[in-house]
């Protein structure tokens, strides 16, 4: 390959490079990030937000629509005509010449309002803003269900690293042991059994490490899908606001801010916005049953009219205002249907929310059931670092010393970082239960 060509793929591979850094980098998002700043940014950019603010715009145009109804309908239209044929009429062979006129011109106007349909248009307004407060409501349970989904998928990724960063912790020191380990064997004091031992540990150790490395990959990127941002991003997670690790006296608080299972379940009630969303619909529907009924009514309405019409000898006009009463004692069971449809509506809706308060009580249940096996898991594994670090020095100085064998040292090492990897998971599955309560509560 001659230098030319070796500028010309170093070049591109330059290029390439600068580009792919370019590409990574998103407009407006910090390259840090704390769990704050996490929900924020799924506030602002997640899809599923954006899509139920839309559903809030379609539902305030029903309400303009809806309110139109109470409003005169205007028509206007104007023409001109001029006709092609003569007129002429041919009478037993005598032809009589027409008299049509060359041009015609005409303008209409009119308006009409309905006075009464049977509170249709009342029940049909009060519905559509029933629908329009349903979908604000709507738009306010998603953003919540959205920032607890970036509050667990930011914990969840920054588990995955901690993990990742006690594996790595746990290899430097796997391989500090090595080498000493091989400078007692080069002393002649040492056993080389301890040596593969120590190696099929270092080993492992970098196995587990890429393996948790994987894993806080996959997890960020997760993070990065509810956050709307480019995988190519390069985004870092803070710990800021997410203490590493959590005393009794914080549970104690976490604790006394819960009150018993039924105050908390009356809370849910009140506080989810699904539960909100769910009423507002039976609103509607009862609203939408009032208004299938109106057909059973006569209608009244009233118009006023006017047409002009002007041709080349003469133009004339008209004006017109006229009441309308229109009543249909059987259309067929059209209006029957209707209403059938309006009621099962309604029943469907009252069921979902009967569903909804049902199912919502149990994931209650179930989120404190995971908060207090939770809290549990924590201070067993606080109990379980502490005792496992003092059993692995100790283990260590009976190895020194020549009373103890290397097994034994390899079991307490083996003990502490599970220890600690169990200390990690009890913490963030702490947190994340904790956060699972406040929104089932419907708490921000």
């Amino acid at each position: 390959m001659t230098l030319p060509q070796r500028l010309q793929i170093l070049s591109f591979a330059l290029l390439l490079a600068i580009t792919i850094q370019l590409a990574a980098q998103t407009p407006g998002i910090p390259t840090t990030i704390t769990i704050t700043q996490a929900v924020q940014l799924a506030l602002d950019r997640n899809l599923g937000i954006e899509g139920a603010r839309l559903k809030v715009e379609s539902a305030g145009a029903r309400i303009t629509s809806a309110f139109g109804s109470f409003l005169p309908t205007v028509n206007f239209s104007a023409g001109y005509s001029k006709p092609l044929t003569s007129g002429d009429v041919v009478i037993q062979g005598t032809k009589i010449p027409g008299n049509q006129p060359d041009n015609i011109l005409s303008a209409n106007a009119s308006t009409s309002v309905v006075l009464f349909n049977g509170f249709a248009n009342s029940a049909n307004y009060s519905a559509a803003q029933s629908s329009y407060n349903s979908a604000i409501e709507n738009l306010n349970n998603t953003r919540a269900d959205v920032a607890f989904q970036a509050r667990s998928a930011f914990l969840s990724a920054l588990r995955a690293e901690q993990i990742m960063d006690v594996r790595k912790n746990d290899l430097e020191v796997a391989r500090e042991q090595l080498a000493r380990l091989k400078g007692l064997v080069e002393g002649g004091v040492g056993l080389i059994t301890s040596v593969y031992s120590q190696e099929a540990e270092v080993a492992n150790g970098e196995l587990a490490l890429e393996q948790s490395a994987t894993d806080a990959t996959i997890a960020r990127n997760t993070l990065k899908q509810l956050l709307n941002i480019s995988p190519l991003t390069e985004l870092q997670l803070s710990s800021e606001g997410v203490a590493a690790t959590i005393d009794t006296a914080e549970l104690a608080r976490n604790r006394a801010s819960l009150g018993s299972f039924g105050q908390l379940a009356e809370q849910q009630l009140e506080n989810r916005r699904s539960v909100q969303v769910a009423k507002l619909n039976i609103e509607s529907a009862r609203f939408g049953v009032a208004a299938s009924k109106g057909t059973y009514y006569p209608s009244l309405s009233a118009s006023l009219g006017y047409s002009w019409q002007k041709v080349p000898d003469y133009s004339s006009d008209n004006a017109d205002f006229s009441l309308n009463l229109s009543y249909s004692p059987f259309d067929g069971f059209r209006t029957s249907e209707a209403v059938q449809l309006a009621q099962v509506q309604l029943k469907q809706s009252e069921i979902e929310l009967q569903q909804l308060q049902v199912q919502l009580n149990a994931e209650l249940q179930q989120a404190i059931a995971r908060l207090d096996g939770a809290e549990r898991q924590l201070l067993a594994a606080n109990k379980s670092v502490q005792a496992s670090r003092q059993s692995r020095i100790a283990a260590d100085e009976r190895y020194k010393v020549g009373v103890g064998n290397y097994s034994d040292y390899l079991l307490a090492n083996a003990q502490y970082l599970n220890a600690q990897v169990n200390q990690v998971n009890a913490v963030f599955n702490y947190r994340l239960a904790l956060y699972e309560v406040r929104y089932q509560l419907g708490q921000e």
